[in-house]
């Protein structure tokens, strides 16, 4: 399991989360993603690849105003409304 402790949600604030792997099918490939979920109001980030477990924590807890580490990951205010990071590149 991702090392590091989880911030409340940064929608609701509730400090009910909960993280785990999923499986998924792309293309008829099964992967593996990790997610992270507020269980009050369904929050949810999800994070594949190499080193995701890290990076999804760094993610959910990455604030509006802090510096940010990753400047080519998806910030958690572009996943709450819904947009990809790599919408609108073709």
């Amino acid at each position: 399991m991702a090392k590091g402790k989880l911030k409340p949600c940064p929608l609701c604030g509730s400090p009910h989360i909960e993280r785990g792997f999923d499986e998924y099918i792309s293309d008829g490939f099964i992967g593996v993603v990790f997610k992270i979920r507020c269980q009050e109001c369904g929050m949810e980030l999800n994070e594949v690849g190499m080193a995701c477990t890290d990076r999804a924590v760094k993610k959910w807890n990455r604030r509006e105003g802090e510096e940010n580490k990753n400047p080519a990951g998806a910030g958690l205010e572009q996943i709450a409304m819904g947009a990809s990071a790599s919408e609108g590149q073709d």
